[in-house]
């Protein structure tokens, strides 16, 4: 059986921003972390926010919001098009589809102390094998 727990709406409102077009959740040594994509945001610029989830007998009971994933991209980009997160979520990988002239941007955020810190960011080229 599942259990409502709360409604998540936007820090963000607005029409047709896509808030919760695509979420994931993993583990933290205190409960859980839930990402939620706005891809939508700000023209398509796109954002992320982080989500903490406390719990109690197992059972999560509140959803914190830790703040929104800095992004570096511009208007169109769709950052948070789509994302992924390692299992203990100290790693976020996300994508910007139409980043570089559509040639698209993938960002890899590391999880510090209460936020995401961008750590690399990569983009498409020639690969040359010998």
């Amino acid at each position: 059986n599942y259990q409502y727990v709360s409604t998540l709406t936007s820090p963000n409102a607005g029409n047709s921003q896509q808030y919760g077009s695509k979420i994931k959740i993993a583990s933290t040594s205190i409960g859980y972390r839930m990402i939620v994509s706005q891809p939508a945001y700000n023209s398509s610029q796109g954002r992320l926010y982080s989500y903490t989830g406390t719990t109690t007998d197992g059972s999560t009971t509140a959803w914190t919001l830790e703040g929104a994933v800095e992004t570096v991209t511009t208007v169109g980009d769709n950052f948070g098009y789509d994302f992924d997160i390692t299992p203990d979520s100290s790693t976020l990988v996300v994508s910007a589809p139409n980043a570089n002239a559509y040639a698209g941007k993938v960002y890899v955020y590391n999880h510090t102390s209460s936020l995401y810190e961008l750590a690399q960011t990569l983009t498409s080229g020639a690969i040359t094998v010998g």
